[in-house]
């Protein structure tokens, strides 16, 4: 990492607690010799991540054996100074580098389930039964976390002490994620549990705003 050095991070642990931390990622590819960025589901079983969607996908398609850049990013805050220079935002991101490759057809199921399981535990079982056609259908990649960095930053304004003489507000204003009312399908059938509550949130870091 070339810019912000101090802002870099390489520990496995932080970068697990990242990527665990997050739903969406985004997956940059090249694609009939033209770069492409396209955001995407992923979830994290040990040293890999996973992506999932249809046989027809064209991410899952063109990045299957290929060279592919995987980022997450989580913003904090906003980060006011008393100058549009040092004005900044407090993160976390993580880049992955590598090539995704297919999980054999017997084994997606399990990696569904433990993407299910990861966001709503206890849910699968509740679920009606995945059917083979359903399976056959969906494509899964994985991808080993080998060539990977994370970078974060957190904390007040970093501006010169001149400045914080300046008459006008600055501080952080953090950005903080929550889930809102759960809204019933109008199909629901009588009897059904009532909704499950995600098992996380992009929470900011500690020391983070």
């Amino acid at each position: 990492m070339r810019q912000a050095r101090e802002r870099a991070r390489y520990e496995r642990a932080e970068i697990d607690a990242i990527l665990d931390a997050g739903i969406v990622c985004h997956v940059g590819f090249v694609h009939e010799g033209m770069p492409v960025v396209i955001p995407t589901l992923y979830w994290r079983e040990g040293d890999r991540i996973f992506l999932h969607g249809s046989t027809a996908s064209r991410l899952l398609n063109a990045v299957a054996g290929a060279d592919a850049c995987v980022t997450v990013t989580h913003l904090d805050g906003l980060v006011l100074a008393r100058s549009a220079f040092h004005h900044s935002a407090n993160y976390r991101s993580v880049c992955l580098f590598g090539r995704p490759a297919p999980v054999p057809a017997n084994e997606q199921e399990a990696h569904l389930r433990a993407f299910m399981e990861g966001l709503f535990p206890g849910r699968w079982d509740a679920l009606r039964p995945v059917r083979a056609r359903e399976l056959r259908a969906t494509r899964l990649l994985s991808m080993p976390i080998r060539e990977a960095s994370a970078k974060v930053r957190s904390g007040p304004p970093d501006e010169p002490a001149a400045d914080r003489r300046w008459p006008v507000w600055a501080g952080v204003l953090p950005l903080v994620a929550a889930w809102g009312p759960p809204l019933p399908d109008a199909n629901a059938a009588a009897g059904a549990a009532p909704a499950p509550a995600p098992a996380r949130l992009a929470a900011p870091a500690a020391g983070g705003p």
